[in-house]
C-alpha cells in the first residue's frame, strides 16, 4: 500500500502535527470533568453541615453537583464549542498559509484524504479526550459514593448530547473556513453562520410590530427560533419533559425513557441531519477551491454578492428601524423621509465596507457600482414593503366562510385569561384550538364585520410621540383558525360609539365569558380547590392595605367554596354584556389566588427542589415553595348572588368608607402633569354627599372603559381618619388615599356649584 493511499498512515501524521491540539483539548476537558468533579463531591465530603444529612439527601446533594460537570446541565456544552472552533481552524490554518499549503501540496496524498484525515482527527481528538476524562470523573464518583444507575446512564447521554452539539460547529466552522481564505474573516463568519437566521427573525419581528398596526403575534410563534444552529436543537433537547429528569426528583427509569430521551433524540437527530447538510456543503466548497484564492477574504466570487446582499440588506434595516424606534415611528411624512434616507446611506456605507474587506483597499469602494445600486434598492423595497404595507396585511380580514372557529378576546390587565395546564403551570399561551372558539357561523359574520370595522379605523390613528397608537377605543385580540388549517391573528381598535347590538352578539354568549373569565378552568377542577385562596378588594380597602390591614381576610378555599363560588359567579355573570359593561361600574375584585398541587409542583415545577417528596409534601404548605396565579373576578353593585357570597364567608367590605371615617376631602383637577386643587372640606355632610355618587378612580380597568363617560379632569381623593385597629400609639390621620372619580351628568351639587361655570 502506497504513502498516498494509506488511511492510517495518513491519520497518525495528522496526530502528530495537532499534538498541540491533543493536549490543549485534553487539559481543558481534565480541569473541568475531573478535577471540577473531584472539588465539587471533595467539598460536600468535607463541609460539616452536610454530615448529618441523611444518607439518600447526600446522595442527591452529590448527583445535583454531579449534573452541573457530567449531567444534562453540564456546563461543558460551551467549552465543547470552543473546541470545535480552534480544532476546525487549526486542522484547515494551512489553507490559508502559502508556506504550508505548498508543503502539503508537495506530498503524495490526494486531496480528498487530506480532507478526510484532516476533518476526521479533529473529531477524533475531541471524542477521545472527552470520553478519557469523563470515564475518570464517573470513577471518581463511584468512589466517592456519588454514583446511580439513573445518573450513569445521563452521563452516557450526554457524552453523545455534547458530541453531536460539537460536531454540528465542527462542522459550521470548517464551512467558513473553506469558505475564507483569512482566518480572521473565518472566525466572524463562523459568527455570522451561527447567529444569521436569528437575525433575520428579529429583524422581521421588528418590521412587523413596528409598522403593522394590527400585527399580533400567534401563540407558539417563537423568533428565537434557529434552526440554521445546532445550538438551538441542543438547547431545545432540554425540552420540557427532559427537563423534569432532575436528580432529586422521583422520576424512574421508564418514564426517563419513554419522555425525556425520545425528546432529545429527535432535536439530536435533526441535529446530525443538518451536520452531515454542512459536511456536504464543506466537501462541495473544499472541491471548488482553488490554491489561488489564498488570503481572500471570501475565495468565490459568487459567494462574494451572495453575502454582501446578505449582509448589507438586514444591516441597512437593522439600521432604518433603530432610527425609527428614535425617532418614534411617527406617521409624519418628514419621519418617513429620515427613515428612508438614513436606511439609504446605511446600504452604502455598509456596501462600501464589504468592498474594502474584500479587497482590502479603501480605492475600492465604488468598484461594483451595479451591486451598490442593487443592494439600495433592495433595502429600500423591503422599508417600504413594511411602511406601506404593500401587501395588505393590516386590511386583510378573512371572509367568514372560510373560518373554522374565532377566538375573540376582549383585552384587560390583570384579568383572569391565564391558560394552566393540566399541572397548574403556566402555558403561556391560550387555550387549545376549539377550547373557548366561537363556531356559529352568525357569530363569525358578525366577528369579521367587527373585524373590518376595527381595523379601519385602527389605521386611521395617528401614533403619539412615543411611538404608540392612542388608546382612543377598546382593544380587541382575534385568533382566526381557518378551514385550510392555517391560522391568522389580528388586534384593532374598536370605536366607542361601536354598534351595541352587534357587540351584544359576542359578549351575551357563554363562550366569551368562558374565554374571558375561564369559568371551567384548573381552579375549579375536582381536587384543585383546597390549594386556592380567595380574597375581595374595593378602592377604599386597597388604599387601607398599603397599613398593615388586608383588604380584606384571606379565605382558605377547598372544592365546596370554590364550586360555591363558581355557581354565584356564574349566575351573576349572566348579566354582563357590552351594554351592562359601558353603563356600570364595577364596585370591586374577587382575587382567586391558585396553586397547583404540591405533587405536581414537585415533579413538573421549575424551582430546584432539594428534598425527597415526602419531606417536601410535608412542608410544602409552610414554606410557601407553591407558586400562586392570581385569576380576577369583577363584582358590579348588581351581583347580589356574588354579594351574598362574600358576605356568608366574612370577605365582604363597602365600595366607600362612611363619611365619619373620613378626615378629609379633596377635589382635584388634572392638567396633563400639573394637578389643580379646587376644593377641599373636613365636613362630615360634605363629604357624604360628594361620595354619594363617585365611583372607583380605577375604572379603567373595566373591559369596555370609556374615558368619554367620566369627568376625567376631575378626581376625589380622601384622606382616612386614624384606623381604630392600627398601633393605639400612632396618632394622627393616615397619610394614604383613596381616589374617585364622577360620571359625566352626575357632579355633586354641591361640587357643581362650588365649580361654577368652570364645572
Amino acid at each position: 500500500m502506497t504513502f498516498g493511499n494509506s488511511f492510517l498512515t495518513n491519520m497518525r501524521l495528522q496526530f502528530r502535527r495537532r499534538l498541540w491540539n491533543i493536549v490543549l483539548s485534553g487539559l481543558l476537558l481534565f480541569l473541568f470533568l475531573v478535577i471540577g468533579s473531584f472539588l465539587g463531591l471533595s467539598a460536600i465530603e468535607n463541609s460539616n453541615s452536610y454530615l448529618l444529612l441523611p444518607e439518600a439527601l447526600l446522595l442527591e446533594r452529590k448527583l445535583q453537583t454531579l449534573d452541573f460537570f457530567l449531567g444534562f446541565h453540564s456546563f461543558n456544552a460551551i467549552f465543547s464549542g470552543l473546541l470545535a472552533v480552534v480544532l476546525s481552524v487549526s486542522g484547515f490554518a494551512y489553507l490559508d498559509s502559502r508556506q504550508e499549503l505548498d508543503f502539503y501540496e508537495s506530498q503524495p496524498t490526494s486531496r480528498r484524504m487530506r480532507f478526510v484525515t484532516v476533518f476526521l482527527s479533529g473529531i477524533l481528538i475531541y471524542a477521545s479526550m472527552s470520553a478519557l476524562w469523563r470515564a475518570v470523573a464517573v470513577l471518581i464518583a463511584v468512589a466517592l459514593r456519588a454514583m446511580t444507575l439513573h445518573f450513569f446512564l445521563q452521563c452516557v447521554l450526554q457524552y453523545f448530547r455534547e458530541l453531536i452539539l460539537f460536531l454540528g460547529l465542527y462542522g459550521i466552522s470548517t464551512l467558513s473556513m473553506m469558505l475564507c481564505g483569512n482566518i480572521l474573516i473565518s472566525l466572524l463568519g463562523t459568527a455570522v453562520l451561527l447567529f444569521y437566521e436569528p437575525w433575520i427573525r428579529l429583524l422581521q419581528l421588528g418590521c412587523k410590530t413596528s409598522f403593522f398596526r394590527t400585527y399580533l403575534s400567534m401563540p407558539g410563534e417563537e423568533s428565537w427560533i434557529f434552526r440554521s444552529s445546532p445550538v438551538y436543537y441542543y438547547l431545545s433537547g432540554i425540552s420540557e419533559t427532559s427537563t423534569q429528569i432532575e436528580l432529586y426528583r422521583s422520576v424512574g427509569m421508564r418514564e426517563f425513557l419513554q419522555n425525556g430521551f425520545r425528546d432529545m433524540l429527535r432535536q439530536d437527530l435533526q441535529a446530525l441531519l443538518l451536520f452531515l447538510i454542512v459536511l456536504a456543503l464543506c466537501w462541495i466548497a473544499y472541491c471548488f477551491r482553488k490554491n489561488e484564492a489564498l488570503g481572500a477574504a471570501v475565495v468565490f466570487r459568487p459567494m462574494q454578492i451572495v453575502i454582501k446582499f446578505a449582509l448589507t440588506v438586514p444591516g441597512a434595516l437593522s439600521i432604518g428601524l433603530l432610527v425609527g424606534q428614535i425617532l418614534g415611528f411617527h406617521d409624519s411624512a418628514l419621519s418617513t423621509g429620515l427613515i428612508l434616507a438614513l436606511t439609504v446611506f446605511a446600504a452604502v456605507l455598509l456596501c462600501c465596507m464589504m468592498e474594502i474587506i474584500y479587497n482590502f483597499r479603501f480605492r475600492s469602494l465604488f468598484r461594483h457600482p451595479v451591486e451598490l445600486l442593487t443592494a439600495v434598492l433592495l433595502s429600500l423595497g423591503i422599508l417600504c414593503f413594511y411602511r406601506f404595507d404593500l401587501a395588505g396585511y393590516d386590511r386583510y380580514v378573512p371572509k367568514a366562510e372560510a373560518l373554522q372557529s374565532v377566538k375573540f378576546i376582549t383585552s384587560y390587565w390583570g384579568d383572569a385569561r391565564w391558560s394552566l395546564d393540566e399541572h397548574g403551570m403556566e402555558k403561556g399561551e391560550l387555550p387549545d384550538e376549539g377550547e373557548y372558539a366561537f363556531t356559529d357561523p352568525a357569530l363569525l359574520r358578525t366577528i369579521t364585520e367587527l373585524a373590518q370595522l376595527g381595523q379601519e379605523y385602527s389605521c386611521k390613528i395617528p401614533r403619539d410621540s412615543y411611538g404608540y397608537y392612542s388608546e382612543q377605543g377598546y382593544r380587541v385580540h382575534v385568533y382566526y383558525q381557518m378551514r385550510d388549517g392555517s391560522q391568522r391573528a389580528r388586534q384593532f381598535l374598536l370605536p366607542y360609539d361601536i354598534d351595541e347590538e352587534r357587540m351584544n352578539r359576542i359578549t351575551d354568549t357563554e363562550t366569551y365569558k368562558e374565554s374571558e373569565w375561564l369559568l371551567s378552568g384548573y381552579p375549579f377542577e375536582a381536587g384543585h380547590g383546597a390549594y386556592t385562596e380567595l380574597q375581595y378588594e374595593t378602592a377604599y380597602s386597597s388604599a387601607r392595605s398599603g397599613y398593615g390591614s388586608m383588604s380584606s381576610d384571606t379565605l382558605e378555599g377547598n372544592d365546596e367554596i370554590a364550586a360555591e363560588f363558581l355557581r354565584a359567579y356564574t349566575e351573576d355573570l349572566k348579566q354582563f354584556r357590552y351594554s351592562f359593561a359601558i353603563r356600570n361600574d364595577f364596585i370591586g375584585e374577587v382575587t382567586l389566588y391558585v396553586s397547583p398541587t404540591p405533587e405536581d409542583y414537585y415533579r413538573y415545577g421549575d424551582d430546584e427542589i432539594e428534598m425527597p417528596l415526602g419531606d417536601y409534601l410535608r412542608l410544602s404548605r409552610e414554606n410557601q415553595k407553591l407558586p400562586q396565579y392570581q385569576f380576577r373576578y369583577q363584582i358590579y353593585p348588581s351581583y347580589r348572588n356574588t354579594l351574598e357570597f362574600l358576605k356568608k364567608h366574612g370577605l365582604y367590605l363597602p365600595e366607600k368608607p362612611e363619611a365619619s371615617e373620613v378626615s378629609k376631602l379633596t377635589v382635584w383637577r388634572s392638567g396633563g402633569d400639573d394637578e389643580e386643587e379646587v376644593y377641599q372640606t373636613s365636613d362630615t355632610a360634605e363629604i357624604g354627599q360628594l361620595l354619594a355618587l363617585a365611583v372607583r378612580s380605577n375604572v379603567w380597568g373595566e373591559r369596555f372603559y370609556n374615558p368619554e363617560n367620566y369627568e376625567e379632569d376631575l378626581y376625589v381623593r380622601i384622606t382616612l381618619k386614624q384606623d381604630p385597629k392600627s398601633d393605639p400609639g400612632y396618632y394622627g390621620d393616615w397619610d394614604i388615599t383613596a381616589e374617585y372619580v364622577y360620571r359625566k351628568g352626575q357632579l355633586p351639587e354641591l361640587l357643581r356649584a362650588k365649580l361654577g361655570p368652570q364645572g
